[in-house]
């Protein structure tokens, strides 16, 4: 399965560049495309850019949520929400930081939550 295939109205042009070893996880069940990080932490969906067209119209482009060893989400909330991708893909806090080409983010990461270190 690819976001492709599950999601063939979205645009590959408006997909930001998805860092190397992420995993598609995309499911055409599921609102938006999904990315899983190499370290099998973080599940991040990508909505459409044209805000009209996401499931909440209006709501935030990129969600990211903690994955637990078993795979499912670590609670019912995301971690982040937001329409800055280099949020996303720059979360210095986590225990084994995804790789990606953008600057890391401050300290203060939303990710630096509870539970989430080993």
């Amino acid at each position: 399965m690819t976001y492709q295939t599950e999601f063939p109205d979205y645009d590959p042009a408006t997909l930001p560049d998805i860092p190397a070893g992420w995993t598609d996880t995309s499911w055409h069940n599921n609102t938006a495309p999904s990315f899983q990080t190499p370290d099998d932490r973080f599940s991040v969906w990508i909505d459409y850019l044209d805000p009209q067209l996401r499931e909440c119209q209006g709501g935030p482009r990129f969600l990211v949520h903690g994955l637990a060893p078993e795979g499912h989400f670590t609670t019912d909330e995301a971690l982040l929400e937001t329409d800055d991708w280099s949020e996303c893909c720059n979360s210095s806090n986590a225990p084994e930081p995804p790789a990606c080409p953008r600057r890391p983010l401050p300290r203060r990461s939303p990710l630096d939550l509870p539970g989430l270190r080993s």
